[in-house]
């Protein structure tokens, strides 16, 4: 399953209880979401890279790798400015992920972030 497959079925899924996704659409590099209350950018890219632009709520999905984990932390204060910004680092070969909040983390979380992400890293097997 690629990336792009996994972020739809994992948006579907978080929406079984809610029933508030109305559909989605892909637009080139990214995906909407269109709930019944906002709208949700998604994307869904192999090697992480800082999206050109980060609006309103945005997911970006990412497989969980050393390199992808380097360039979270290489470029924290660029993700920990988006509010809105949520992100999944996942192993879609065994469906495990673990997922951040940067901008919240950066407000809760020792100035020295990279233990606790390393920790979070961990639980989670490498692709």
């Amino acid at each position: 399953m690629d990336l792009r497959e996994w972020t739809v079925l994992y948006v579907k899924h978080k929406d079984i209880l809610t029933r508030k996704l109305e559909g989605h659409d892909d637009q080139g590099g990214r995906l909407m979401f269109r709930f019944k209350d906002h709208n949700m950018h998604a994307y869904a890219m192999e090697r992480l890279q800082v999206p050109e632009r980060l609006e309103g709520k945005t997911l970006l999905v990412t497989l969980q790798n050393e390199e992808n984990i380097s360039f979270l932390l290489k470029h924290w204060n660029e993700f920990a400015q988006h509010k809105g910004l949520t992100m999944i680092f996942v192993n879609p070969e065994v469906n495990e992920k673990w997922f951040i909040i940067p901008h919240t983390h950066a407000q809760i979380s020792d100035p020295n972030i990279e233990t606790g992400i390393r920790a979070l890293a961990e639980n989670v097997t490498h692709v």
